[in-house]
């Protein structure tokens, strides 16, 4: 659930005035139950005797981490009597430099020190109450060091109204062709909400996009300087500079690779080989590559652009007997039959990252859209979910991917045994199943649902009877986990079998000496390699090391048993959970359903969390994000009324949230209380 801060932040604002008029029980209170206060002192080491309020909302607005900052909203709830929600999120806040931590001055002896406290809390009153408060905002800005801090803190405590102008914020304004100066004063201020609001009016939402385009994980932007290299539909490839050199992947630092290109150009050249180092080297997957050329015209230089691409992985293929021997996959998005002109960026250097206002510049002349960037960026965290997963099975030879109905583990599951044989992910949903089946045809790929009767003989070997003739016998017979690993055992290519609902079993019962062979370690050709004698073949058996596990685990589902700390220590467990962006990047849905979706993700969202019993935990029961997601108005009331809305009743009954006649008359009512239009 997004933006679950603002009605916090909101009344803890208003809280705060109470004490303008006698801050010493505030300051008291602070320094006695804040841990982390120490960064809030005086140039001489001591504690401040006044604070003035941003000063006070900055104490959980800084470089904390989350949990860090929800505890302290908690106390503050505490002390405040604040009646809204501890935010479960803070998205897009901006937050204080580590280089600033606080509004006030150092120095609490100088004789400006108490008119600048004093006029920061009428600051706070004004604004809250709808007044102007340009005499307070200029007096403000021109302390030293503060410049656009005082807007960052205006939006903390009214989000609807006021916009914060950090450093992040102005590279998006920049973008939409909006200049905002290092320290802006009232009056340039207000003429920027006003210009802003005309985009939006949802200035969070603004906050969040800035962060997400403009932030350090935001993809890179690389430009490459065209020239005879190749630049194919799929793929761009490098290196024919340097026809000397054919084998680019044995350098293994950018001094050899820059030695030997000076070797074959016999000058002292670095651009280049830097670089093809770049290139092969600091490129990551969801990276934009722009395709450009330097042109001069009466002796000034200007760039064209050819087009823009997004790379698809974070690996270079090398091939020697290519012209141009280092290649990258490249989704290309556009090329222009006409260049576009830029003429900002003057210089020529091969390929290389521009500075962040010559970035904002080409994302504009290109049309590439903050949305654009959200959407890359989204696939790339799709994509980082699986390499996260695969990562933990590669050190433990099993998973558990577990969270609430609806939160996708059916197909990462099926992603993550395809990239596990494959080392790679088809780029469409409809070529991610055909693989799937292909590999599950191949017998690389097995797939199981534990259940309350299964048991070793089925799943390990067992007796089974055999009928030949007049002729009754029992044979042994392998069961599901022994003819994988039969076929695992034939080569040398990774397997995958997929447990769905593993926790319904008895697995410890299903499992038997299982539970000591696929540990990572003891695993057939791995360092404590073991072997067992079966009780039913009389056979030797080891687990093979290219046979991979994942299970699924429902954790809503309160009727089944927890997983033994045995079991445990040999599974990695990762959580997915139910993820609006999901809902916001569906680019199958209308836009009215994608809106409807929207609000009722949130009213279930907050229904949920407002009255789930407090041994339970929201990620592990909020209704995924997979209901919600519908072509059609109509769709999304069906998936309400048919399948959410018993899921909760489902909840109510189970306990999972606190009993109540009331609430199931909310369940119940729940899909009539948003409309399309509202």
């Amino acid at each position: 659930m997004q933006y679950t801060w603002i009605p916090f932040y909101k009344e803890f604002a208003n809280k705060l005035l109470h004490f303008q008029d006698n801050r010493r029980p505030l300051v008291e209170w602070i320094y006695a139950n804040i841990d982390s206060i120490g960064y809030l002192h005086t140039k001489d080491k001591k504690q401040f005797t006044d604070l003035d309020p941003f000063t006070v909302i900055g104490t959980f607005n800084r470089s904390l981490s989350d949990e860090k900052r929800i505890k302290i909203c908690s106390l503050f709830k505490q002390f405040l009597q604040i009646e809204a929600g501890v935010p479960s999120d803070f998205e897009g806040i901006p937050i204080l430099s580590y280089t600033r931590n606080f509004f006030l001055p150092w120095d609490e002896s100088a004789p400006e020190q108490p008119k600048i406290v004093e006029n920061y809390w009428h600051l706070l009153k004004k604004a809250l109450e709808g007044e102007p408060f340009k005499e307070e905002y200029d007096l403000a800005i021109s302390q030293e060091g503060i410049n656009n801090m005082v807007s960052m803190a205006l939006f903390w405590i009214n989000p609807d109204d006021y916009l914060s102008l950090d450093s992040t914020n102005r590279k998006l304004l920049n973008y939409h062709g909006i200049k905002v100066s290092a320290s802006a004063k009232y009056d340039e201020y207000m003429e920027i909400v006003r210009k802003v609001r005309a985009l939006t009016s949802n200035f969070p939402a603004f906050s969040k996009q800035a962060f997400n385009t403009f932030n350090s994980d935001r993809p890179n932007i690389w430009i490459w300087t065209k020239s005879d290299e190749s630049y194919e539909p799929n793929t761009l490839a490098i290196g024919s500079s340097f026809q000397g050199i054919k084998d680019f992947q044995q350098f293994k630092s950018k001094e050899e690779l820059r030695a030997a290109c000076q070797k074959d150009k016999g000058n002292t050249d670095v651009a280049l080989p830097n670089a093809y180092w770049k290139f092969m080297k600091e490129v990551k997957k969801g990276d934009i590559v722009v395709i450009s050329k330097p042109i001069s015209e009466n002796n000034k230089y200007h760039r064209e652009y050819y087009g823009w691409g997004v790379f698809e992985t974070d690996l270079c293929r090398f091939d020697k007997n290519a012209y141009s021997p280092v290649i990258r996959e490249v989704e290309w998005k556009e090329t222009f039959s006409t260049p576009v002109k830029d003429y900002n960026i003057r210089n020529t250097i091969f390929f290389h990252k521009p500075n962040d206002e010559n970035s904002i510049n080409i994302l504009r002349l290109l049309n590439i859209t903050p949305t654009e960037i959200d959407t890359i960026k989204n696939n790339m965290e799709i994509d980082n979910t699986i390499t996260q997963a695969a990562d933990l099975i590669h050190k433990k030879g099993q998973i558990i991917l577990q969270g609430a109905p609806g939160t996708g583990k059916t197909y990462i599951t099926r992603s993550l045994a395809v990239y596990l044989c494959d080392e790679s992910l088809p780029e469409t949903r409809e070529e991610l199943m055909s693989r799937y089946k292909e590999l599950e045809k191949d017998q690389r790929i097995g797939f199981t649902t534990f259940h309350q009767s299964m048991d070793y003989e089925e799943f390990v070997e067992g007796l089974k009877p055999v009928s030949k003739t007049d002729d009754m016998r029992f044979e042994v017979k392998h069961g599901i986990f022994r003819k994988i690993c039969s076929h695992a055992e034939k080569d040398t290519l990774p397997h995958v079998l997929i447990v769905d609902e593993i926790n319904r079993a008895n697995i410890s019962k299903v499992l038997g000496e299982l539970i000591t062979l696929i540990e990572w370690s003891k695993r057939k050709n791995n360092d404590d390699e073991y072997e067992v004698e079966l009780p039913y073949s009389g056979e030797h058996f080891g687990v093979p090391n290219n046979l991979y596990i994942v299970g699924t685990m429902n954790t809503a589902d309160r009727s089944l048993g927890y997983i033994d700390y045995a079991i445990r220590r040999r599974f990695a467990f990762y959580t997915l959970k139910s993820e609006r962006d999901v809902i916001e990047n569906a680019d199958f849905m209308e836009a009215n359903a994608k809106l409807l979706a929207l609000k009722l993700f949130e009213k279930v969202s907050e229904l949920i969390r407002k009255n789930i019993n407090d041994d339970i935990d929201f990620d592990d029961v909020m209704v995924g994000h997979s209901y919600f997601l519908a072509k059609t108005t109509k769709d999304i009331r069906d998936n309400m009324h048919y399948e959410i809305v018993p899921l909760l009743l489902e909840y109510l009954r189970d306990g999972i949230l606190r009993e109540d006649k009331a609430l199931k008359e909310e369940i119940i009512n729940l899909p009539n209380q948003v409309q399309e239009n509202e």
